[in-house]
């Protein structure tokens, strides 16, 4: 083992190995990554069998007695001695130790600039690439100025702003809180390598995670929406955006849709985060718990195809719930409706429909033609629930021309 080990060493530090370093710098000095990947989302961190793990165990104990072996030669050496005395200091890393004061004395900015290469840009970013370490710290990371100005307005502490150019940063100054959070201008090109999307805005957000199950939305209709399964990001973004802008008194997703909080959800949300009451997590029992109302109707987004994957217990719950087509229910009767719509790739869920059979629920089909069978989820959503607002907006459209009836006719007999 020692023949080995000194034979290693002179090779280390023979002209001829140098010369070969030397040579092949020029290739990879230059490199760098195009983006940063998670554990997540990188190919290569598969699940390993117990053969992988014997063998990486082995090559380990190996590395560990050779690392032994080498410090008790390298301890008799006499370069030792010389290597302390000739030893460089070594180079301090920036800290992230700074105040966290945005606005001073005088109404200007406060940030720190970034170098290309920066450490600090890993030190703070890492974090924010592992969904796990972003769940345990409970941050959440907002791409773009309007998203960040949305969060801020509804009162989103705020801990670190990161941005490219200055006219972003004076895009949100009116909204950034005087101090408890950090800002930080960095290159481009270091935040699209560390972007989530494919192409950067240019300004990063990373706030604690807001507590939307308590905000209270306004200019409401007696309509609460329960996501089943949906695991497609950009069809639950679509359903929030839309119950936001139809004014839905609060939307629950259960624990198969995809996170709350995900990248290309908040995109396609548009900021509808923050404009409803949302409870995510959810099972059927704590759903059920919440709808209090007696006179509770359950509607199910259906497409009239549900085979049941051969479970009759559900092929009888579903049969025992009537199918009518969407626009032939009246909405407008019931002081609570609820609305059900299911992922394309899961459907509707056993507990949907056990709810929708306690509260003498209604399946809701839309009428298509050529052949197709469903339509995306986000779609679906879409059509029907304007349909229930349409509905609404008509009654009270009725019922604020009956009142002036009633006054003006009062004014003639006067």
């Amino acid at each position: 083992m020692s023949f080995l080990i000194k034979t290693g060493l002179q090779r280390l530090v023979s002209p001829q190995f140098n010369k070969l370093q030397v040579s092949n710098y020029a290739r990879w000095a230059g490199r760098r990554p195009l983006r940063v990947l998670d554990s997540e989302e990188h190919p290569e961190f598969q699940p390993r069998n117990k053969q992988d793990e014997i063998r990486d165990g082995a090559r380990m104990n190996f590395r560990k007695e050779v690392t032994t072996v080498d410090m008790d030669e390298l301890e008799h050496h006499e370069m030792k001695s010389q290597k302390k005395k000739y030893a460089k200091p070594k180079k301090e890393v920036p800290s992230m130790d700074m105040l966290e004061t945005i606005i001073d004395a005088s109404g200007k900015v406060v940030y720190t600039k970034m170098a290309n290469n920066d450490p600090r840009v890993g030190t703070l970013l890492t974090t924010l690439k592992s969904k796990k370490e972003k769940a345990k710290q409970d941050l959440i990371l907002l791409e773009g100025k309007r998203l960040i100005r949305e969060a801020l307005e509804t009162g989103s502490k705020l801990k670190y702003l990161i941005f490219t150019r200055p006219e972003e940063l004076d895009y949100l100054k009116k909204h950034l809180p005087n101090s408890g959070a950090q800002i930080y201008k960095m290159p481009y090109r270091e935040m699209q390598m560390w972007s989530t999307l494919t192409t950067s805005p240019g300004i990063m957000g990373v706030f604690k995670t807001p507590e939307v199950d308590k905000f209270e939305a306004k200019n409401t209709i007696p309509l609460t929406v329960i996501c089943d399964n949906v695991r497609e990001p950009g069809n639950l973004g679509a359903i929030l955006r839309t119950s936001a802008a139809l004014g839905c008194k609060r939307v629950f997703l259960t624990k198969g849709c995809v996170n709350l909080w995900d990248s290309k959800v908040t995109r396609t949300a548009a900021g509808s985060h923050f404009r409803l009451q949302i409870h995510s997590k959810q099972d059927f029992q704590q759903i059920s718990g919440k709808l209090s109302d007696a006179t509770v109707k359950v509607f199910i987004a259906d497409n009239n195809v549900v085979t049941g994957d051969g479970h009759e217990d559900l092929m009888n719950l579903v049969k025992g719930i009537p199918i009518v087509p969407y626009y032939s229910s009246n909405f407008s009767q019931t002081n609570e409706n609820v609305l059900i719509v299911g992922g394309e790739t899961e459907g509707i869920s056993q507990g949907a429909y056990s709810l929708a059979a306690k509260t003498n629920g209604i399946r809701l089909n839309i009428p298509l033609e050529n052949g197709v069978e469903s339509l995306n989820t986000g779609t679906a959503f879409g059509i029907i629930s304007f349909e229930i607002k349409r509905q609404f907006n008509t009654t009270t459209q009725k019922a604020d021309i009956g009142k002036e009836l009633d006054v003006s006719l009062g004014l003639r007999y006067l």
